[in-house]
């Protein structure tokens, strides 16, 4: 399993990496140590910027005994219900108390354990996915109409398209183009997969390299550099490799109420936080 990447030239962890288990391991706990999850936050303005709103939300996964990656894309507008019993939003509470205030309300709405966050710009994640040589989308004709208009251009089709880092951030965010409700939520699952796709297809030492320097200093994080080198080596390195994704709110786990001029979203946190938990574990 190791060979694909030890055989791209320079690459090499610091420290050994676990053996595979000789045998089937039933136990969730045991299981759980074989997961590594991270909040990925992509904030509207530069990491320099205070009190700047969450464009993106992601929980990434990583089960480095099934080999398989999962995300799940929050809705900003989507609420939350930290330890004080408050209600906040996954936008409003990372504006106005951080991503270590926003994990632990994840954590508790959720009831899940993710430990660590890591979190961008738009800017700096374009700039990512232009080192990555673009993205790859199937675009519909009102979504390329819609980047078009958002980018004063004509050059895209409906059809597969490479998108560059700019455009891709635009893509995602498209909170109007299709039929469900957040469909910019589905989006910007795609660019995620895409993204991680590319990075497997093109890992050499030649390319991550300039691609991890970017990250690491484009992002404010919680982790020390061998850590997050060792997240990405775990999944460029598997080779039984699949991806699975969530947008939560899920579908079927809401619906929009009328109130008198004003519509109100009520959503079922419980089928929500089944659906995570299965997803991730």
């Amino acid at each position: 399993m190791l060979n694909r990447i030890y055989d791209l030239s320079g690459w090499n962890l610091s420290q050994p990496q676990p053996s595979a288990p000789n045998a089937p391991i039933t136990d969730g706990a045991q299981t759980d140590k074989y997961i590594s999850s991270l909040l990925v936050v992509v904030q509207n303005a530069p990491l320099s910027t205070e009190n700047a709103f969450a464009d993106m939300a992601f929980i990434v996964s990583f089960n480095a005994l099934d080999q398989e990656l999962t995300t799940a894309a929050l809705w900003h507008g989507l609420e939350l219900k930290p330890e004080d019993d408050r209600t906040v939003t996954v936008g409003e509470l990372y504006a106005s108390e951080g991503p270590a205030a926003l994990l632990d309300a994840i954590n508790t709405t959720f009831g899940l354990n993710i430990a660590s966050y890591a979190c961008t710009d738009t800017s700096s994640l374009a700039a990512m996915i232009d080192l990555l040589g673009g993205i790859n989308a199937e675009l519909t004709a009102e979504e390329a109409e819609y980047l078009n208009r958002a980018l004063g251009s004509s050059e895209l089709r409906a059809g597969e398209a490479m998108l560059t880092g700019t455009q891709s951030m635009v893509h995602a965010m498209d909170e109007i183009s299709g039929e469900f409700a957040f469909g910019g939520l589905q989006r910007s699952l795609k660019l995620v997969d895409s993204a991680v796709l590319n990075m497997r297809r093109t890992a050499t030492k030649e390319t991550m390299l300039p691609l991890l320097a970017k990250v690491m200093g484009s992002i404010n994080t919680d982790l020390d550099i061998e850590t997050v080198r060792g997240f990405a080596y775990e999944i460029l390195k598997a080779e039984e490799f699949s991806i699975h994704s969530l947008p939560v709110p899920c579908e079927g786990s809401f619906e929009w109420l009328e109130q008198g001029d004003a519509r109100c979203l009520a959503v079922d946190l419980e089928a929500n936080k089944a659906a995570l938990r299965e997803l991730i574990y």
